[in-house]
């Protein structure tokens, strides 16, 4: 999750001036390109290519089906690196003294909005799920189904991000020191953000008729996972269980209590 906290106020270097810049500047290029990707989707969506979408290189022929999940998963990709780039330089943009604002349409006018800027992130998400269902032709409701999917995959890099946070500095969510039995729950945080990543994602795939068998199948090795993560965290939330634990962990290091939960 991207801290939104703001720093201590002060003036910006031309330095860190030209960082946020580019930062943004790179955030915009990702956000665009997506929304171009979408709009070439909608496109690809409205003819009529029953046998596939022919290259004009090479006469290469790609079917209709793959190419519109890889656009969408794109354009994911392409709106996830844009949010991580922006969220980048968010905490400092009210430093900035310059007038008028970094020209990115997604920015609107000062003071910024970080919510409204996720919302033009996730719009090339949405016109790409949209797309998608009507290459595939389905039924009204798989556009919103893929939204959705869109949407959770977009919000998941940032909480994998926030508990890399709290793992790498070894401090819990209120900012103390973690004890061992916290440090392993942050761990089964992390690897149930990516196993619920891939029980999403592997959908995506699966619409692929050739692909469809093979995504299954992971996903349901994937979901067995799921299930004993599940019974992991269920077994370490006894307290005489995660007492031992923290126990274990004051010989490694770490605090045998914790300031913040009991």
């Amino acid at each position: 999750m991207i801290s939104l906290k703001a720093p201590l106020d002060g003036d910006l270097t031309q330095d860190e001036i030209k960082r946020i810049d580019d930062l943004l500047s790179e955030a915009r290029k990702y956000h665009l390109s997506g929304l171009v990707l979408a709009g070439v989707s909608i496109a690809l969506s409205s003819l009529d290519q029953t046998t596939g979408i022919e290259l004009p290189l090479g006469k290469i022929n790609l079917p209709s089906t793959q190419t519109a999940v890889g656009l969408y998963f794109l354009v994911i990709l392409l709106s996830i690196t844009s949010d991580r780039l922006f969220g980048m330089a968010f905490p400092w943009m009210h430093l900035d003294p310059r007038r008028p604002p970094f020209p990115w349409f997604a920015l609107g006018k000062p003071p910024y909005s970080y919510f409204q800027v996720k919302i033009w992130l996730l719009l090339p998400i949405f016109i790409g799920a949209i797309a998608t269902a009507i290459t595939l032709q389905s039924k009204d409701t798989s556009g919103l189904v893929l939204s959705f999917v869109g949407l959770l995959l977009f919000l998941l890099p940032r909480h994998l991000s926030h508990y890399f946070h709290l793992i790498s500095n070894r401090e819990d969510e209120r900012g103390g020191a973690v004890t061992f039995s916290i440090f392993l729950l942050y761990w089964l945080r992390l690897l149930r953000n990516i196993v619920v990543f891939g029980l999403f994602l592997l959908p995506i795939f699966a619409i692929v008729p050739p692909w469809r068998d093979n995504m299954l199948r992971i996903s349901a090795y994937v979901g067995t996972l799921a299930v004993w993560l599940f019974i992991i965290r269920w077994i370490g939330g006894i307290k005489f269980v995660y007492r031992i634990i923290d126990r274990l962990g004051a010989k490694l290091g770490f605090s045998s209590v914790s300031k913040h939960y009991k």
